[in-house]
């Protein structure tokens, strides 16, 4: 790609990293190439989400979910995401993402969670 830009909110998440971590997410997308988002060529190594009329791609690495667009040869990174996490689950079920890692900050959203497996 010729250009990487971080939205707010995945530049806060890229932030909270180690030094090392964010090294290798910024190598990561770097190394994307065009052709290898074209067609099906991407199938296997990064997945495509439709949501809100736009393709995103999500890119795995390590413990971390990537997921970016492209516009005019610009990769926009817009999130980046904890594996397995509410967060990464609602963005990949194309539910509301704005305020998801408060429900995982809250006590009783985990009591009410334990319950269910009683």
């Amino acid at each position: 790609m010729n250009q990487i830009s971080f939205t707010p909110y995945a530049n806060g998440e890229l932030k909270k990293l180690p030094d090392s971590k964010q090294m290798q997410v910024v190598e990561a997308l770097t190394e994307i190439k065009q052709s290898a988002l074209d067609g099906k060529a991407h199938r296997g190594v990064y997945g495509v989400i439709r949501r809100d009329g736009k393709f995103f791609y999500r890119m795995r690495l390590d413990d971390l979910r990537l997921y970016f667009t492209l516009h005019d040869q610009i990769l926009f990174c817009t999130h980046i995401l904890k594996a397995n996490s509410i967060t990464d689950f609602a963005f990949r079920n194309k539910l509301p993402v704005k305020d998801e890692h408060l429900v995982e900050q809250d006590k009783n959203f985990w009591d009410y969670l334990d319950s269910l497996n009683r």
